[in-house]
């Protein structure tokens, strides 16, 4: 027999980075990159030590409807001190052997097969979609016969605690309530995450997406959040936040706290705007300490109507992107901030499906001037509304 091909690491790495950029543009992206990654861990020792760390560095993506194997595999890694905590409040971990678990799904089975191994899962972490932990925590306590209240608590305050110990610094993370059903819901599950004893996990933090309702996380989250955090990409989608009416000025609380988060911000490149309704003109603003340094500016299915808002984008010096997508409010006045821009830098504009239709011919117009200006065009991509 032939000895096998030895394959320098740095190679691999490419192959791997190259099949998950291929899976990326597949619809079925989750399930394909998962099997994927997991049978390329089987070729041997040297795929398996570059392939574990890629499955772990954002573990609960695969698990947006819980996996509780995922838990039981990470709770492995508590110290004896946790343990006897956890003791002392009724949970019990050795109390869910592997028969007890039905397992629902593929990656359930794949994670349970990894545990084989040696490797500390933990300190791969990089990008928490912190939802999908607190789901696949529910899943576990109700696997485990756990009380959910005060379980999910402890547990999720475990696995914070595992993660610091390892020191893991997150660079990414997902704050994604409505992409779950909640079986019990507490907004004390997200103020975990930010207190201090947790800081260190998000003070290298670069990427985070936010999407919010009119009454969670909560206000009180986002104004600590803003103390800890400082971000290059911030994506921030407000669904119905201002339209649901609650008393005693939650709404209006929750929407001054995300403004100081943005505020917060000093070195912001990407800012994503989605599905605002009520405070556009306010988060806008905010962007005021970042306007000198960033480059992509998105607004999609936003409503916005003071012609404020246009004046602050138009004084982003270095903007290289612009995209305003299935917009509503606009009018012929938001294109006059933008002739008199300075935006030498502009490469790509997305325009795409805005209300009302004529003020696209609007900025049509602006961006030919734009191209008669010579502005680099090589990505350039105007989208009339149809």
């Amino acid at each position: 027999m032939k000895g096998s091909i030895y394959i320098p690491s740095d190679v691999i790495e490419e192959i791997l980075s190259l099949i998950q950029n291929e899976l990326t543009n597949n619809a079925d992206y989750l399930n394909n990159e998962s099997s994927t990654l997991y049978n390329c861990l089987l070729v041997n020792r040297q795929w398996c030590k570059l392939v574990i760390p890629r499955l772990w560095r954002q573990p609960f993506l695969y698990a947006k409807k819980g996996c509780p194997k995922l838990i039981s595999i990470l709770l492995t890694f508590l110290t004896d001190k946790k343990r006897r905590i956890l003791l002392t409040n009724g949970i019990i971990l050795s109390s869910l052997p592997d028969c007890r678990i039905r397992l629902r799904n593929s990656h359930s089975q794949k994670f349970q097969k990894l545990h084989q191994s040696n490797f500390n899962y933990a300190s791969f972490l990089k990008h928490l979609h912190y939802d999908y932990m607190l789901s696949s925590i529910e899943a576990w306590c109700s696997y485990s016969n756990q009380s959910a209240g005060n379980a999910v608590s402890l547990i999720t305050n475990s696995l914070l605690t595992i993660f610091a110990d390892n020191n893991v610094k997150l660079t990414s993370l997902f704050i994604w309530p409505n992409h779950i059903h909640w079986t019990h819901y507490s907004s004390n599950r997200y103020m975990e995450l930010v207190e201090p004893e947790f800081n260190g996990l998000l003070l290298e933090l670069k990427n985070l997406y936010i999407e919010t309702h009119s009454k969670y996380p909560s206000a009180r989250f986002f104004s600590q959040l803003s103390r800890i955090v400082n971000v290059k990409k911030l994506d921030l989608r407000t669904q119905l936040l201002g339209l649901m009416g609650f008393p005693n000025d939650l709404e209006n609380e929750m929407a001054r706290n995300i403004s100081k988060l943005i505020n917060a911000q000093t070195n912001l490149i990407s800012f994503t705007l989605s599905n605002s309704v009520r405070y556009t003109s306010d988060f806008i603003k905010s962007l005021l300490p970042n306007v000198h340094h960033i480059k992509n500016i998105s607004l999609i299915e936003t409503k916005i109507f003071e012609i404020d808002s246009w004046t602050i984008l138009s004084k982003c010096i270095n903007l290289q992107k612009l995209e305003i997508i299935k917009c509503a409010g606009l009018n012929v006045e938001s294109v006059i901030p933008f002739i008199s821009a300075n935006w030498s830098t502009l490469e790509t504009i997305h325009i795409e499906n805005n209300q009302p239709i004529d003020v696209n011919n609007e900025l049509e117009l602006w961006a030919n001037k734009k191209r008669n200006n010579e502005i680099q065009q090589e990505s350039f991509i105007l989208f009339q509304a149809r």
